[in-house]
């Protein structure tokens, strides 16, 4: 006998059992709120992750229109070059400027200052060239800066002929290094070149913006020749494209509603003195939230920089927020429920020590205990409609949010929405056994012939084992009078759970004792050691991860509350390795 402590007698067993139950509450609220923040904190790292996926991609289609806009002025530049070269020595000022008249450079092309031509000039032949621009509707037209130079290249037409293009006719581009330095580069290579930053002479001005230019070479008959001699000996001059850097990358990058642009830096470093051009708001930025891609164009590279907009601007930016109030709303609801059960046993309790105590009592124990099953059987069907939802609302915050980023969506959100979606999987089945628990016992029908073979058959297709797992169920199954629903409940859930465990076929047998029939129902599954035959019939028990074995540790506990309360009894019989044998008694035949 064990001493009790203080030397008094133990609480009789009813009070015992409710004390234990009072903290299944509190567990249960501490799972829930545990799988709350797990949730939580998986939406806030999709979230994060879908945000930087778009920010990415917002950059790349920032730098492919830019990239594509280049294409498109080279483009324009060939076009340029074969009329030039169709036309020859037959090239006049008119024609040119009929040419940019048909190809409407300022609509089509924004952020261009213009096209130009640039034939080679001979030094000793400077004053022809001078006279012969004149002849064409120049006058004043004059190379500059004077001297003699062994490349000279002076723009001869440049449209439109506005008032900052007419400032540069004449200009001599080879005479200044940064133009020159471009302008080899193209006639060695044969290919388009980029320049670094300049002033343009059409910046007339007292501020005088950045700029960059676009050369390309042109040869005699038409042909890149091959060498680099040939090709400096062929050249006949350029055609080329001047660009102001505020009106080109204000017309070609901005607009995205993920990311701004910042600056834009002519090299593969971003120096504070290599700036081609600075966006509005660029001196509000912190260079370390900077996103920078670099793009490679005619022989040199540009440095882009870009940071992002609000974080508001996140289409899911609530979901962290919705998941964690979503989660302790449903957590405090499945507190609500357990304690409800939790007080509804213990008005059980008071209710059998009141029997015992004395028999006058009896009927007003039965009465409270009828009422408390009612009050329980309404707040479960309730509870769990409303614990559901949330948990539905959930799964579908999840599923949109796939949907919404598509082919973006990276390795890691498919995990983290897998994994919230086993999760509420997880808590509605627990929330299902909740109630499974709850009612069973209670609700009974009415007695009838039930055929526990034909039972038996329905309760497989039910199932629907897998292949290679058959049920294989002995002959002389009996016929009962007794509730059909009750006993195929019993059945699911232990065909279920050796179907669930074992490997291999189930069996399931019978045989008359006395005014019962035995059943039993085998699998050749793990197997239970000796010391948890009776810890596997409680609630929430568990002997195997439920990440291994999806379950929800109640269904053994309903089998023998269901059977207990046809006056049955239940135990198992199994050794580690070796299987298991779930038994159970039930009726021969029930009264109404």
């Amino acid at each position: 006998m064990t001493p009790s402590r203080g030397g008094g007698a133990p609480p009789p067993w009813p009070l015992r059992w409710w004390h234990r139950a009072l903290g299944l509450p509190w567990l249960v609220l501490l799972a829930a709120l545990s799988l709350t923040a797990v949730a939580t904190g998986m939406a806030q790292r999709s979230v994060a992750a879908a945000a930087q996926a778009e920010v990415a991609a917002a950059v790349e289609q920032q730098v492919g229109h830019l990239r594509s806009r280049l294409d498109a002025y080279v483009a324009l530049l060939r076009a340029t070059r074969a009329f030039v070269e169709l036309e020859g020595d037959q090239l006049d000022r008119e024609g040119f400027h009929g040419f940019y008249e048909r190809l409407n450079v300022f609509s089509d092309y924004p952020g261009i200052r213009g096209i130009g031509y640039s034939p080679r000039l001979d030094a000793d032949r400077v004053a022809e060239f001078e006279g012969a621009a004149r002849a064409q509707g120049m006058p004043g037209f004059k190379v500059f800066p004077p001297g003699r130079r062994e490349w000279m290249f002076s723009i001869l037409y440049l449209e439109p002929p506005d008032e900052r293009n007419l400032a540069a006719v004449g200009f001599d581009m080879f005479s200044e290094p940064t133009r020159a330095d471009a302008m080899a580069r193209a006639r060695d290579t044969g290919s388009f070149a980029l320049s670094d930053r300049v002033v343009l002479m059409q910046e007339i001005d007292r501020h005088k913006s950045a700029g960059f230019l676009v050369y390309a070479p042109m040869y005699r008959h038409s042909l890149v020749p091959v060498g680099v001699e040939e090709r400096r000996r062929q050249l006949t001059g350029y055609v080329y494209a001047p660009f102001r850097a505020p009106d080109f990358f204000g017309a070609v990058l901005g607009g995205n509603p993920s990311v701004r642009p910042v600056r834009v830096h002519a090299g593969d470093e971003p120096r504070a003195d290599n700036v081609l051009h600075a966006f509005e708001g660029a001196e509000q930025t912190d260079a370390a939230d900077w996103l920078l891609r670099r793009v490679e164009f005619g022989g040199r590279v540009w440095t882009l920089s870009f940071v992002p907009r609000a974080r508001g601007a996140v289409p899911q930016a609530w979901l962290p927020q919705a998941t964690a109030a979503a989660g302790v709303l449903v957590s405090l609801m499945l507190w609500a429920l357990t304690l409800a059960h939790a007080r509804a046993g213990r008005r059980l309790a008071e209710a059998m020590q009141a029997a015992q105590a004395a028999l006058a009592g009896e009927r007003q124990a039965r009465a409270a205990l009828e009422h408390s099953n009612r009050e329980l059987d309404q707040f479960a069907y309730v509870a769990s409609h409303d614990l559901k939802a949330p948990l539905r609302g959930i799964a579908n915050l999840a599923q949109w949010l796939v949907e919404d980023l598509g082919e973006r969506a990276s390795p890691e959100i498919l995990e983290y929405t897998q994994l919230m979606k086993g999760r509420i999987h997880r808590m509605e089945a627990l929330i299902d056994g909740i109630l499974a628990y709850s009612r069973a016992g209670r609700a009974a029908g009415h007695p009838q012939q039930v055929d526990v073979a034909e039972l038996l058959r329905e309760v497989v297709e039910l199932l629907a084992p897998p292949a290679g797992r058959p049920v294989e169920v002995a002959p002389g199954m009996p016929v009962l009078h007794t509730d059909r629903s009750t006993l195929q409940q019993v059945f699911m859930n232990l065909i279920g759970n050796a179907i669930k465990h074992g490997a291999g076929p189930v069996q399931v047998g019978a045989r008359p004792e006395g005014p019962v029939w035995h059943f039993w129902v085998t699998d050749d599954g793990p197997g239970i050691a000796p010391q948890y035959h009776e810890r596997i019939w409680a609630m929430f028990q568990t002997l195997q991860s439920r990440d291994r074995v999806e379950g929800t540790g109640i269904g053994l506990s309903v089998v023998r509350k269901l059977v207990q309360s046809r006056g049955g009894r239940t135990w198992v019989e199994s050794a580690e390795g070796e299987g298991a044998t779930f038994h159970f008694t039930w009726p021969r035949q029930e009264t109404p």
